[in-house]
C-alpha cells in the first residue's frame, strides 16, 4: 500500500495491475502449469486488496479472460460448436451474462450495460439479456455515463456521432473524429468537424462559444510528467518566463521567423547540413 506495507504476498508467478480494487493473479504453486501453458492443470485466482481470494477457476473454463475488472464485472468467452461467445462474470465468480452464440465479442461494460458484437456490427445490452440498440454500427464506446460514441460507414468513409442509451442522436452535428469526455472533466470534449474545423463541446453537443479558430487539436494522455514532493510554481514560471501574452519569449502575434529561431536554440528542430534546421524546408506545414 501507500506505507510500503506488504497487502498482497508476494507468491504468484502472475498478477494483474489492479482494477475496480482487485488483481487477477496465478498462484506460485501452479508455476510449472503456467509456464507450460497447461490451462487445464492451473488455476486463475481473483484477489482483492487485503490478498483475500473472493474466486478461483479453473484457466481451461474460459477461451478468454480480461485482465481488467470495470464495475465489478468481468468478460469472458468459451468455445461453443469451434466459435467464440462471449459473457460476463462478477467478482463471485458468477456469470451475469451467460456466453452466447449472439454475443460473438463484448467491448466494454459500464453499470449494467454493455457493447456487443452479433458479426453484424455494434449494439447495446443489459445484463438481463436486453437489447437496447441493435448492432448496427462500426463501433461502439461509452463517451461517459449515458452517452455513447457511434460509428457509421458511409461508403469508403466514416461518420461519428454521440448518441444515448436509447439510440437518439445528441445534438445535430457528425464528426469526422471525436473523443470520449471520460478523458478530460465528463462535461466537455473535442471534436473535428471537417478536414480542418476541430472544436470543444459539451455534454448537449452544444459548441463551447467564443473558441479562436482551432485548425489542429492533440490529446496527450501521460506522456511527460514531473514528479516531485514539492513545486515551486512561482520558480517555475519564472524561469520559463511564463505570461498571460506567451512564454519564452514567443508571444501570440510572434512572427513565424521568431518561433522557429526559439525551436532551433532550443533544440526542438534538427536538420542537415543541405537544409538547416532554421531553413523554410523544415517548416512548410501550411496549418500551423
Amino acid at each position: 500500500d501507500e506505507k510500503g506495507n506488504c497487502v498482497v504476498k508476494p507468491e504468484y508467478v502472475f498478477m494483474t495491475n489492479c482494477s475496480d480494487g482487485k488483481f487477477i493473479a496465478v498462484h506460485s504453486k501452479y508455476k510449472k502449469e503456467y509456464k507450460n501453458g497447461d490451462k487445464e492443470k492451473y488455476k486463475v485466482s481473483v484477489i482483492n486488496t487485503n490478498g483475500e481470494v473472493l474466486f478461483e477457476v479453473n484457466a481451461s473454463k474460459y477461451e478468454y479472460l480480461a485482465w481488467a475488472f470495470t464495475d465489478n464485472r468481468l468478460i469472458v468467452s468459451v468455445k461453443k460448436d469451434g466459435k467464440e461467445c462471449y459473457g460476463i462474470i462478477d467478482e463471485k465468480g458468477e456469470e451475469v451474462v451467460k456466453p452466447s452464440n449472439n454475443l460473438k465479442d463484448i467491448g466494454e461494460v459500464r453499470g449494467d450495460v454493455f457493447t456487443y458484437n452479433n458479426g453484424d456490427g455494434w449494439g447495446l445490452m443489459n445484463l438481463k439479456g436486453e437489447t437496447l440498440i441493435r448492432a448496427k454500427y462500426e463501433s461502439l464506446h461509452f463517451a461517459t455515463d449515458g452517452i455513447l460514441m457511434a460509428t457509421i460507414k458511409k461508403g469508403d468513409e466514416n461518420e461519428r456521432k454521440f448518441i444515448d442509451y436509447e439510440d437518439n442522436q445528441i445534438g445535430e452535428d457528425v464528426y469526422t473524429q471525436f473523443v470520449a469526455f471520460d478523458f478530460f472533466d465528463g462535461e466537455h470534449t473535442w471534436v473535428k468537424l471537417s478536414d480542418k474545423i476541430y472544436s470543444l463541446i459539451d455534454k448537449k453537443c452544444q459548441q463551447v462559444m467564443g473558441l479562436p479558430d482551432i485548425v489542429s487539436i492533440s490529446l496527450m494522455s501521460g506522456e511527460s510528467f514531473i514528479e516531485s514532493d514539492y513545486v515551486n510554481i512561482s520558480q517555475l514560471i519564472e524561469a520559463f518566463d511564463i505570461k498571460q501574452e506567451g512564454a519564452l519569449g514567443i508571444t501570440f502575434s510572434s512572427k513565424p521567423e521568431a518561433v522557429v529561431k526559439k525551436a532551433v536554440e532550443l533544440g526542438n528542430r534538427t536538420g542537415t547540413k543541405e537544409q538547416p534546421a532554421a531553413t523554410p524546408y523544415s517548416h512548410d506545414y501550411s496549418d500551423d
